[in-house]
Parts: C-alpha cells; structure tokens; sequence
C-alpha cells in the first residue's frame, strides 16, 4: 500500500501548487492568516492584530474550541483538516496574505506558491529546545532523499522566526537552516502572560508554610506512547506525601491515558482545564523530561526548583535526539529512578533561575506581544 500513499501525497502536493499558482495572481491584500496547530500558544496576539487589520485563523482539530472562541470575537475562522475548505478557501487566502504567521511545521507549505512580496514568520510553540527536531532529529538517518527535500521545502518556507534568545537562534539555524538576518528578537508574545503574573504575585500569595507543596510533573510526548510514563506514584506518595501534593499533565496527544486513573489524596491528573500559566503558578517544584514547559516555568518564577526525570535517556537520545552540550545548560538534578527522584524531591531548594533566563528567555520580557504587532504595522505599511 506504499505505492497508493506516495500517490496520494503526490495529488495533494499537486493540488496545492495549482491552486496556489492560480492565486498568486491575485492582488496581495493587507490581511493576516495565523496556523494554528498548538493550544493556548496564542495569548492575546491575534486579538491584538485583529484589532487593525483582518485575521483569519486556520486550525487543526487540536485547536478547534480555542478557535470557536477567536469566532465569538469575530475572528474569522477555517478548519486546515476540512479538504474542501483547505483547498478552495485557505490555500487561495495563504497566497494572498500580505502576513502568514505560523507556530509549527505544516508540511503544505512545501509545496505553496508564495507570492513575491508576502512575509511568513515562524512564531514556534516554544521559548527554548530540550529535543532536537529538523535536520538534528535522529530519524532523519532513516528517510528518503525525497523526504530530506520535501522537509527543506518547508523550512525554507518562512522568511522569519520570532525568537526570545541567541540560544534559539542558533537551535533553528543548525534544526532548519535558517541564517542569523531571519531572526527576530522580538521575545514571544505568548510569553507576556508569564511575565505580567509574575510580577502580580505578592508575598502573601507565596506564602505556603500550612500547606502541602504542589509538585507539577509534565512529560513529553513520545512517538507511539501507549502507556503512562514510568513512575512509582504509590512509592511516592508514601515517601512524599505527608508534605507533598502531585498533579500530572500529560501532553495533550495522550491525554486519554490517564481517562481512566483514579485520582487520590496524593495525585491528580490534569485534564488541560486550566491554562499552564495557572497551573505553573500553583507548582513549588517542576518535575519534567525533555518539555519546553521548563522555559515558561523559569519567567514565572524566577526562584524556583526543577528536576528532570529522563527515564529513557538513552533510547530517547537514539530515537528523537537532545540538543548539544545541553547537561551543560540544565538548571536542575538529572535522575533516572523514582528512587532518585524522591531523593531530589527531599533535598530540594529552590534556587534563582537568572542565569538559565538570561540564556533562553533574553527578550521575553513582557513587552513582546507589542514589538510582534509593531513589526506587522511596518509590514503592511511598506517600512520594511
């Protein structure tokens, strides 16, 4: 069934390039298209831009109740999974736009016909990189020189990334190939909640002296997961509890995995109801793997404690792949055990995240959402 796939694909990459071919033609008009595929990633941004100029929001199914809500403020919305709708309505307005804004890869975008004067900017999903993706990611080794080409069609794609530090720069530099003039340092708008919260905690709110501390885990997901990560909870909650409280957040891609388990005095697990600026909030210690979660963390709370649970370093540095010299970078304790875990649980101080900030979250200072909507303001107006 190789054969039909690879037929498929090459229809669907057809398609697009005649309709966008056909489009191009058109007059470049002063909207914007935002693709969206990752939740909660846009705070505030789009509502802002749409305030000046039309917006319109291409989503994936992931994203579809965020973008039903952007349609109540009378953003104009279309679904990205919809073929009808992709083909005769957001290809045409992509070709169109003067401004395309992105936060992941969408393998289409290979395969568009740009028109001369349009902007795509890469705005991404993450402060920092803990994985490798793109070129860096290990199974590249195990794809075609068909594939390499295609996956370098999108990359070469965006004309600009918004990015919150020199250290991301040159993640996408050596992940896409992207050259140091399509940098933005800008910082990234959805950042700016972060940096409002924190300087809105009081003394009081941090006061939790009567309380049990609250310890937030948040693993990555993994390719094909099927079962929840491998942690001793009932261990824990026998050796941690009387102090502790656990709340899990699974990624959302296998969030059902944890339908089914019971929640307990020691441990709940969060079903995506609340915002992760809310959820961080409440968290005295991080406990996390190979997740961005980590650089959000950090701009919240600037004295704080995390550990990093790499149970599977080894088959995930072989599958996926972690950035270079990153132990080098890390602003906790590696453990590989709940052993280990519950020992760094217990001997934990929080300690001032300055340093790993200065490195990963330079310019996320609360101001980024502005510079971005500046910057699109000059766009449309011919400064730049």
């Amino acid at each position: 069934m190789e054969w039909l796939k690879q037929a498929a694909k090459a229809c669907y990459s057809q398609l697009v390039r005649f309709v966008s071919r056909r489009a191009v033609r058109d007059k470049l008009s002063k909207e914007i298209v935002y693709l969206m595929s990752f939740p909660s990633n846009n705070q505030g941004l789009i509502e802002a831009l749409h305030r000046d100029y039309p917006v319109t929001v291409m989503y994936t199914s992931d994203c579809r109740q965020e973008a039903e809500a952007l349609a109540k403020q009378q953003v104009s919305i279309l679904p990205l999974d919809n073929p009808f709708v992709f083909f005769w309505q957001c290809v045409p307005l992509m070709t169109r736009s003067r401004v395309v804004i992105c936060d992941n890869y969408f393998p289409f975008l290979g395969y568009l016909q740009k028109h001369s004067d349009a902007v795509f900017v890469q705005i991404w999903h993450a402060t920092g990189a803990i994985k490798t993706f793109g070129y860096e990611d290990r199974q590249l080794k195990h794809r075609t020189k068909k594939d390499l080409a295609r996956f370098t069609s999108v990359y070469q794609s965006f004309d600009y990334y918004v990015v919150a530090s020199k250290q991301m720069a040159d993640v996408f530099q050596r992940s896409y190939g992207a050259r140091e003039e399509q940098m933005l340092y800008f910082g990234l708008p959805r950042t700016d909640q972060f940096v409002q919260l924190r300087k809105a905690q009081t003394e009081q709110q941090d006061q939790t002296a009567d309380h049990k501390k609250v310890i937030v885990y948040t693993p990555t997901y993994r390719e094909g997961q099927t079962e929840l990560p491998l942690l001793d909870i009932p261990k824990m909650a026998k050796e941690l509890g009387d102090s502790y409280r656990l709340i899990v957040r699974l990624h959302p891609h296998v969030q059902k995995l944890a339908d089914k388990v019971p929640h307990t005095p020691f441990v709940s697990w969060d079903g995506h109801l609340q915002p992760t600026a809310q959820l961080l909030e409440t968290a005295d210690l991080l406990i996390t793997d190979y997740s961005s979660v980590v650089f959000d963390y950090t701009l919240l709370k600037q004295r704080a404690s995390v550990i990093y649970f790499w149970y599977d370093r080894e088959q995930y540095e072989e599958k996926t792949g972690l950035q270079p010299h990153l132990t080098e970078l890390l602003n906790g304790p590696v453990v590989a055990t709940t052993e280990e875990l519950i020992a760094a649980v217990k001997t934990h101080v929080p300690t001032n995240q300055e340093q790993f900030n200065r490195l990963w979250n330079t310019y996320n200072d609360g101001a980024a959402t502005a510079r971005f909507v500046t910057y699109v303001h000059q766009l449309m107006d011919g400064m730049i």
